[in-house]
């Protein structure tokens, strides 16, 4: 059985780095490896879909790279990428009640009164 194998020399203070994750996670260098490339890989497809995403804005698919770019602040990504989801569901939400309603009538409501008493009908359980 052959190996294939790159002896390519590292830089002495990523390799070290490399031997300390490797024993925190009890693994093999080349397991950690395979691990940080598989990431990248994913981090890449990731942005890639982000970016093709025509119902992300652009403000959102900017602050999510971002967010993605600084892993190291778990709790900003979360809320960034619960943000995004919530912008999104609203503009659903949005979409789904206009499909409904009917123009003519929302043209018909003149006073706030009017709005109030439309809104109550509206969402009165049938």
């Amino acid at each position: 059985m052959s190996r294939n194998t790159s002896e390519t020399p590292l830089d002495p203070k990523l390799s070290k780095r490399v031997e300390e994750l490797s024993q925190l996670n009890n693994s093999s260098s080349s397991e950690l490896i395979k691990r940080i490339l598989f990431f990248c890989e994913n981090y890449q497809q990731i942005v890639t879909s982000i970016c093709q995403d025509k119902a992300i804005s652009e403000s959102d698919k900017q602050e999510l790279i971002q967010a993605l770019s600084n892993s190291s602040n778990q709790e900003e990504l979360m809320d960034v990428l619960l943000k995004v989801v919530l912008s999104r569901n609203y503009e659903i939400a949005s979409q789904k009640i206009q499909e409904q309603i009917d123009p003519d009538f929302l043209e018909s409501l003149e006073t706030e009164d009017d709005i109030l008493a439309a809104a109550v009908e509206m969402t009165r359980p049938r």
